[in-house]
């Protein structure tokens, strides 16, 4: 789970690589980045999800799959807004480092 620095919005990675964005204030789902079963290649990653981070407002989250894949996604309503080719090095060692250097860098 990662906490938007302002402490209003999470994302919650479960182990079956689904992802949710969270309201802290109230506990309710705001949006679903993946869903257990969703198969659409052009949406969601085609292998597990290795982390999954926020942006500080809380606005955008970046996922890092085993897919050598990063996506950028709207926190808001889910939707998928950019799909980023990933080298494995940084699939081994996702950290928040590494998530801020792609928020900075293609946010």
């Amino acid at each position: 789970m990662h906490v938007s620095a302002d402490g209003g919005t999470a994302v919650a990675l479960l182990f079956d690589s689904s992802m949710a964005v969270y309201d802290t204030a109230t506990g309710e789902i705001r949006c679903h980045l993946m869903k257990r079963g969703d198969r659409d290649a052009q949406r969601v990653h085609s292998g597990g999800v290795n982390a999954v981070y926020l942006t500080a407002d809380g606005s955008k989250a970046v996922s890092v799959s085993k897919d050598h894949s990063a996506r950028v996604w709207d926190a808001v309503n889910g939707r998928c807004l950019r799909v980023l080719e990933v080298s494995l090095s940084w699939l081994s060692s996702a950290s928040t480092a590494c998530m801020v250097h792609i928020c900075r860098r293609h946010l």
